[in-house]
């Protein structure tokens, strides 16, 4: 009987993962805005992802949390991909924000702390091993937000938004640009 009421629950969780809608993570003005369903029942999806840090016994979010320029960690060789000649990432106007542009294609980093726990909002597309868990939006065909849990309860995270404005899929840049970070925190 235990047995079947495990299958039970875990489909039942499944199935309620692949059909709710959920608030995105960034619900209040202090967090990065991930699009997505609004409204609904929360659930928790962590991912299989790298949670090590520097010398394997950090954390990432911990490392994450001793950054004093995220900008020097964004990876201006995959910017250049989808924003040729953009100038290297500069500091935007939040603390843990950085920005790069040629003028047409975009991208925005915003690394944040502390808002809840890590939710995947059921119109998003989960991305597997990064950080605790992340997900992929798509705000529109050329453009791409990805959200990654560094840790996952309460969350830190990093947003990466993607804006190439040149009809093309960018969600390789927005993977290869986490992975970087993640890489440049000390994590595999």
């Amino acid at each position: 009987m235990q047995k079947r009421s495990a299958v039970l629950v875990l489909v039942l969780f499944l199935a309620a993962c692949g059909s709710a809608q959920v608030a995105p993570p960034g619900a209040d003005s202090s967090v990065a805005p991930a699009a997505g369903g609004a409204g609904g029942t929360a659930s928790k999806a962590p991912g299989s992802g790298a949670t090590q840090g520097p010398a394997g016994g950090v954390s990432l979010a911990d490392a994450a949390a001793k950054v004093t320029d995220w900008c020097a960690l964004i990876p201006n060789d995959v910017v250049a991909r989808f924003a040729p000649s953009a100038p290297p990432a500069a500091a935007g106007t939040n603390p843990g924000e950085c920005l790069a542009s040629n003028g047409v294609g975009a991208l925005d980093f915003q690394y944040h702390t502390g808002f809840g726990a890590f939710e995947i909002p059921a119109a998003t597309e989960l991305v597997q091993g990064l950080g605790q868990g992340a997900y992929l939006d798509r705000p529109s065909k050329d453009e791409v937000e990805l959200t990654v849990a560094l840790r996952s309860d309460p969350v830190v995270g990093i947003f990466i938004d993607v804006a190439g404005h040149d009809g093309k899929d960018h969600k390789d840049d927005a993977i290869a640009m986490a992975k970087a970070i993640i890489a440049r925190l000390g994590g595999v």
